[in-house]
């Protein structure tokens, strides 16, 4: 899958934000000129030739001073165009993607700081996720890490209508970026787990056929064994394996990274290479990062895959950070 992020701009500050070196990276364009847009669609376009939807990210994608532009042009190319947003948009915007649905599609995020303790902002968020999920599918993400509230999470929420018609909820973890410090060990993930089965709890008393995917850099090893056994039960709980370099996003400047963990680490110029050759050379890649980085913790686990598990591990920034620090190297 390749996702395009059309700005570097954002007009939220998350805390569990790890693009922020990479947005603060002033050698790359604030913003995707259209002329790239354009190569970049083509090139989708040829490698995934049935490809049905194109993912538009940002920073806040909706701030491109083109963005409508771009909109209606992928639309051209490809049946659908999903938009992943904060919801701070303007009415203009918000009319032009009503006019553009049921093919332009969404990813709220909830986890930002204007949604959690801007009581005012919220609600204006709520009403739009309502209204899209009417006319389009619409789902929404929320990013978690050990000190995540879940029980001042659901306080917030004095208004769960806009709950009641999304089809799904990605579920994250807050993951590092390479080189730098994690912000929690192996010792905090059953802390997640536990944050986890009780926010799907909670969702489910209010839209009981919420589908939940666990996106990667969530572990095996997070969950007891009866949580799983929960997780499966439901029958509409997921989780990613940590295959996250078989995916491409694609910058404003047409360079193409695995991950926004790893965007500091390696980039391949879309102008220069196929998405064929990018892909096979990033899959090398993943092999080269599980064998130099692989941890300790991990080999002697049941689930790893090693021994015939099905989990990859964690985040490879995490991994790689891990490494460094058991090593005694240097991190910011």
């Amino acid at each position: 899958m390749s996702n395009i992020l059309i700005t570097n701009f954002c007009n939220q500050s998350c805390d569990f934000c790890f693009a922020k070196k990479l947005m603060a990276d002033k050698s790359i364009p604030r913003e995707m000129p259209f002329s790239n847009f354009r190569i970049a669609i083509g090139k989708i376009k040829r490698h995934h030739s049935n490809l049905k939807t194109i993912k538009l990210l940002g920073g806040e994608p909706t701030l491109h001073s083109e963005f409508e532009k771009i909109v209606n042009y992928a639309l051209k190319y490809f049946t659908f165009v999903r938009i992943f947003t904060n919801g701070l948009f303007s009415t203009k915007t918000s009319s032009f993607m009503e006019q553009k649905t049921p093919r332009v599609t969404f990813m709220f995020n909830i986890a930002t700081p204007t949604f959690l303790y801007n009581d005012k902002a919220r609600k204006i968020i709520e009403e739009y996720i309502y209204k899209f999920s009417i006319l389009t599918n619409v789902d929404i993400s929320l990013t978690l890490d050990p000190s995540f509230d879940v029980n001042t999470f659901f306080d917030k929420l004095t208004r769960t209508k806009f709950l009641t018609k999304i089809s799904s909820m990605r579920l994250g973890v807050r993951n590092p970026e390479a080189k730098s410090k994690n912000l929690f060990g192996f010792k905090q993930f059953p802390i997640i787990g536990n944050k986890v089965i009780s926010l799907i709890k909670n969702f489910k008393k209010i839209n009981n056929n919420l589908l939940f995917i666990l996106d990667c850099g969530f572990t095996k090893c997070m969950f007891t064994q009866n949580q799983w056994i929960f997780l499966k039960k439901m029958k509409c709980a997921k989780i990613t394996s940590s295959g996250c370099l078989n995916n491409l996003d694609i910058l404003t400047n047409l360079n193409v990274i695995p991950c926004y963990p790893l965007s500091q680490e390696y980039n391949l110029d879309l102008k220069r290479y196929s998405i064929k050759k990018i892909r096979a050379n990033f899959i090398v890649r993943k092999y080269i990062y599980e064998n130099e980085y692989s941890l300790n913790e991990c080999k002697k686990c049941q689930y790893n895959i090693s021994k015939k598990g099905t989990c990859l591990g964690p985040c490879y920034g995490f991994k790689m950070n891990s490494y460094f620090q058991n090593n005694n190297f240097k991190l910011e």
